[in-house]
């Protein structure tokens, strides 16, 4: 979650952790947080795809920042698409999860 009067989520900077899962249905009720889950999913994928095929490379891992405002509205900030070092634990644990998760599919495909 950002900070007061700010849109970065970076700890750091005065965001926090938070679940959305969690935290989006006590502002939107679950319904809503369903779709606005949903459509972080889609866009995420959709970003991902229009970078790759832009760029003409594979880019393997990649992480976005993306953000919902107060009326629900997704926005997109950056998308970093190399192995990144975060300074949150739990999120470092998750990348490298999935570039393994990643690299396993590839070499699959491969076969």
């Amino acid at each position: 979650m950002a900070g007061v009067k700010s849109i970065t989520t970076h700890v750091p900077r005065g965001g926090s952790i938070e679940d959305p899962e969690k935290l989006l249905p006590v502002v939107f009720g679950q319904e809503r947080t369903d779709a606005i889950l949903s459509e972080v999913r889609k866009a995420a994928v959709h970003i991902a795809r229009q970078i790759e095929k832009s760029s003409g490379q594979v880019h393997g891992e990649m992480s976005m920042d993306l953000g919902i405002d107060s009326e629900g509205v997704l926005w997109f900030f950056e998308a970093n698409s190399r192995p990144m070092k975060f300074d949150e634990p739990l999120i470092r644990k998750k990348s490298l999860e999935r570039i393994f998760h990643y690299s396993d599919y590839l070499i699959k495909q491969q076969r």
